[in-house]
């Protein structure tokens, strides 16, 4: 599934493990030495296997505590700065993400 005539597996390999990393896609792009676009695909590609290999394997889980995170990022501006910005589309701000293991 990762794998296409274009890409070679080793860029397959090494373009998750970058995002991961917490390279920009663009750096992303640059290092591996193809377009953007490409890293996108690869990384909904790489998205999409995980979830079918999630939704396929974790049954019946009896958790008897659950953990739980937060992650706070800004979507175009911070929400303090969204007033004052300049065409900023709507929607934008603060963004939680929740995670739960």
């Amino acid at each position: 599934m990762l794998e296409r005539k274009w890409t070679s597996s080793r860029k397959a390999r090494d373009d998750p493990q970058l995002r991961i990393d917490g390279n920009s896609m663009r750096s992303i792009s640059r290092v591996v030495g193809v377009s953007i676009n490409t890293v996108t695909k690869l990384l909904v590609e790489a998205g999409e296997a995980c979830a079918a290999y999630h939704d396929e394997t974790v049954r019946n889980v009896n958790a008897a505590r659950v953990e739980c995170d937060e992650i706070w990022s800004f979507c175009y501006a911070k929400v303090k700065n969204v007033e004052t910005a300049k065409a900023a589309p709507e929607g934008v701000g603060d963004v939680w993400t929740w995670t739960a293991y």
